[in-house]
Parts: structure tokens; sequence; C-alpha cells
């Protein structure tokens, strides 16, 4: 009996020593995998400290397109570099390595069709993508406080000159 005991106990350890090695395994694979991509994510990103990057392109379309009657109260914009992590969810139209602007806006419209305009023109206007207005800017008819997002692409210095 004791005999069995001890077979069953060395199986036991046998079993959890090979469950660890399969642990272990994955969880340095794992690693190397997340280590591969923030390295290919610091390579694309290497030369943006050192490169300009302009958000006046962004500026000037979008004083091109706005009505006059249309301020902007807010506006957060966030550099963003297309990841692989991204491209493999295939919910973007982006090459890897791509840098654009997602920008993130409120604002005030005197009534609701000079929104209306405002999103047209946004949707025709090459650079602005993904725009979004979140449904509560539609609610109100006049005195219309909105929110929208929309991405742009990020220019360096040397696409513009």
């Amino acid at each position: 009996m004791g005999d069995i005991f001890v077979a069953k106990q060395e199986s036991l350890k046998d079993i959890i020593i090979k469950k660890q090695k399969i642990f272990q395994a994955t969880y340095v694979e794992d690693l190397k995998t997340s280590m591969e991509q923030s390295t290919k994510q610091l390579e694309v990103g290497k030369g943006l400290w050192e490169k300009e990057i302009l958000l006046t392109p962004f500026f000037e379309k979008l004083s091109l397109v706005a009505p006059d009657s249309i301020y902007f109260t807010n506006l957060m914009a966030k550099l963003t570099i297309q990841d692989e992590i991204k491209l493999k969810e295939g919910n973007t139209n982006r090459n890897f390595g791509e840098t654009y602007f997602n920008v993130n806006m409120t604002g005030f419209s005197p009534n609701r069709e000079m929104l209306y305009a405002f999103n047209r023109s946004l949707q025709q206007e090459q650079g602005f993508q993904a725009v979004n207005f979140a449904i509560s800017s539609w609610m109100s008819a006049l005195d219309v406080d909105f929110a929208l997002s929309l991405e742009f692409p990020a220019l360096v210095s040397a696409q513009v000159k």
C-alpha cells in the first residue's frame, strides 16, 4: 500500500513538473512575442522624435469646411501609430507604421441644419476619415452642443514641402 502511495506522489510530482514547464514555455513565448511587437513599434516611432509632425494642415482644412456660425469649445488630438495588433483584428484600412491623429472635438452650432451641413462637408473633404458625431449631437433642433470624433493623417514637415 505504501508503494502505491509513493508511486502516486511521484506521478503527481511528474505531472506538476510537466505543467510548470508548459506554463514557463508559454509565458516565455508570450513575452518574446510582446517584445518583438514592442521592438517593431519602437522602430517605426524611432524617427518621429526628430521629425516635425504638423497639425497645421488639419486646422487649415477644418477652417475651410466649418461654417462661420459653428465654433469649437474643446479639441484633443492624439498622435497614433498603426500597430500590428489592430491590423490583425482587421478593423482598419491603414498600413503598419502609418501615423494619424485621433481628434475629438466639442462645439456649438446654432441649429441642426448647420451641423448637418458641417457633417456633409467633413465627409466629402479628403483627409477627414472615420467622422463620427455623437448621437446626442442630433437631438436638439436649436442651440446644438455637439461632440465629434475623426481621424486625420499626420503629416511630417518633409511631406508638406
